[in-house]
């Protein structure tokens, strides 16, 4: 009897010390993955929409200033106004090329910087932008491109676009 007393003190250490090993598992792994939540530098990826012309879904281009949206993400909020322009620069992918999607701004255009300032987003370009571009259909569809892509957000009222900070004379059919 005094064998089977020992045993039974023996199993409920055992089982106790399991017990405490498990709760001292459980309470530091909860502890370490809050604190790699807190302490999470990876930077926030925000969904844009991008516009571009579209030989499907406007085949005629009878209205030129129509443009459709695709899906981008940008890294990142601190300069999201030039990145979502930076990615308009771009072009669609080949499989939205394969869906019609075109960009019509010329393709060596580089963008000088984006400001914004009492709901209205200046978008400076370089030269490229206006160069070699002729009529009004083409013209128009830049604009509609740039702006409809800066227009997302619900803060810009207004969108100068400039070239290397002239805005009267470009973009003219």
């Amino acid at each position: 009897m005094k064998n089977f007393k020992n045993i039974v003190i023996y199993i409920l250490i055992v089982l106790v010390l399991v017990l405490a090993i498990f709760v001292l598992f459980q309470y530091y792994s909860r502890v370490e993955t809050v604190d790699k939540a807190v302490t999470k530098d990876e930077p926030e990826v925000v969904a844009v929409k991008i516009y571009y012309s579209n030989s499907v879904t406007n085949p005629a281009m009878l209205d030129c200033s129509l443009v459709f949206p695709v899906d981008r993400a940008v890294v990142g909020r601190e300069k999201i106004y030039e990145e979502t322009v930076n990615q308009l620069l771009l072009g669609p992918s080949k499989s939205e090329e394969q869906n019609g999607y075109k960009n019509l701004i010329p393709a060596e255009t580089r963008l000088n910087f984006v400001k914004f300032s009492n709901g209205v987003m200046q978008v400076d370009f370089d030269k490229t932008l206006d160069q070699n571009i002729g009529g009004s259909c083409l013209v128009s569809a830049i604009r509609a491109q740039i702006e409809s892509t800066v227009r997302q957000w619900p803060e810009v009222k207004e969108v100068l676009i400039s070239i290397d900070g002239v805005s009267d004379t470009i973009l003219q059919p």
